[in-house]
């Protein structure tokens, strides 16, 4: 009896403390004002990154925003790669870029919170639109997991951005 009970006791730490185990068919969410962006992992090699902004004055371009990508498991880390990278060239920005809006609904895309920046962790500035509204662009990057979230970040000019999807 003894033996059964710790047997299920070192099975139910380990299930419980485990990463993710498989990725494939999943999605992780990542919600803000106004935005979600959805981490599909469509099959074993294939995966797509999708940028909502619930937004009904905003070009119709610029509201879903879909960027597919070949990926690779390696533990807990995730390597991707742009479908449309050619042999180890891609060079693609680290955003995409939305142009100003004159949105009431998401008026981090207007002009006025591009410009307007608040104290953001005592050291630095940031804008709305850097809050909320910047869009990564996928070229060659990497996701960490973390026990049931994955994690994007990515390197601007100035500093970092980042989002946890779970």
């Amino acid at each position: 009896m003894k033996k059964i009970i710790i047997t299920y006791s070192f099975l139910f730490l380990f299930i419980s403390c485990s990463s993710l185990k498989v990725i494939s068919g999943r999605k992780f969410k990542f919600k803000s004002n106004n935005r979600e962006m959805i981490l599909h992992f469509e099959n074993d090699s294939l995966c797509s990154l999708k940028n909502i902004f619930y937004c009904e004055d905003i070009e119709e371009r610029y509201k879903e925003i879909i960027i597919k990508s070949n990926y690779e498991r390696r533990g807990d880390t995730i390597f991707l790669e742009n479908v449309n990278c050619k042999q180890e060239d891609c060079n693609y920005n680290t955003t995409i870029e939305i142009p100003i809006q004159n949105s009431l609904t998401c008026d981090f895309l207007n002009e006025e919170s591009r410009k307007s920046k608040v104290l953001f962790d005592g050291r630095s500035y940031k804008s709305k639109y850097y809050e909320y509204g910047l869009v990564p662009n996928i070229d060659i990057d990497t996701l960490y997991i973390n026990k049931k979230n994955i994690i994007l970040v990515k390197k601007i000019k100035n500093g970092n951005f980042g989002f946890v999807f779970k």
